[in-house]
């Protein structure tokens, strides 16, 4: 993971149970902040979890029917650079350069799906250097069903419940 984010990361925990739906599960967890920003962590969480299809996965197929997120907190931030630690940097693996394409879909690529999405005592806390603006949501809860292609023109979004508490400083 920290590899190919570019930072370091920690699963925490990994739990896993096999079958013909393969569960997965990280108890505790953090990516670290990029460099130049104040926060030792840019996200950490009490537990990931979700589950993927076996046999779609062996046509490298990667669906996954439902990822749960519990006790994110998340740490967006723009500096006065005007740099926002949100943005990963691409690494290069050997034998690849760093203007290489991913292989399209049937070309050795993967292809993913994600069907649905739910966030449970989230704090997501946004800080820009460049306004003064510090927005944080607590308690945040989300529960989304998502589009089969997220990539495609037009996107359709269900079943969404959305719970959050909101603070806004000048």
């Amino acid at each position: 993971a920290s590899q190919s984010l570019g930072r370091e990361g920690s699963l925490g925990s990994l739990h896993w149970d096999p079958g013909r739906r393969i569960a997965l599960s990280s108890e505790g967890g953090a990516v670290a902040n990029a460099p130049g920003f104040d926060a030792a962590q840019f996200a950490s969480w009490r537990r990931i979890s979700f589950g993927l299809g076996l046999w779609p996965l062996l046509r490298r197929d990667v669906r996954i029917d439902h990822l749960a997120v519990d006790g994110l907190v998340l740490d967006l931030q723009r500096n006065a650079d005007g740099n926002a630690n949100w943005t990963f940097a691409p690494t290069v693996s050997p034998g690849t350069t760093a203007t290489s394409a991913p292989p399209a879909p049937g070309e050795g690529g993967l292809r993913f799906a994600l069907d649905s999405l739910a966030l449970t005592d989230a704090t997501i806390r946004f800080r820009d250097a460049t306004s003064g603006r510090d927005l944080s949501i607590s308690a945040a809860g989300l529960s989304v069903s998502l589009p089969p292609d997220l990539a495609a023109p037009q996107l359709e979004f269900t079943d969404i419940e959305l719970n959050a508490r909101l603070q806004d400083w000048p």
